[in-house]
């Protein structure tokens, strides 16, 4: 199965794919009413644990200001 998230923000600089992954990774966020950063990186534990992967990509038909 394929589960596909896309959300309409700047993206995320492929610099950064993996760092975002950690344990209290923000990139930057300064709100910090938002979450911890703990988000991304359950995700990536718990498919893991099930035999999947989490990966990122850039949406589709959208120019990342990072390229």
């Amino acid at each position: 199965m394929e589960i596909r998230v896309v959300d309409h923000g700047p993206g995320i600089p492929a610099e950064d794919h993996d760092r975002v992954f950690q344990p209290f990774q923000r990139l930057g966020d300064r709100d910090n009413t938002a979450g911890v950063g703990l988000g991304l990186a359950l995700s990536r534990g718990l498919a893991s644990a099930m035999g999947g992967t989490l990966t990122p990509e850039p949406t589709p038909g959208v120019a990342s200001p990072w390229s």
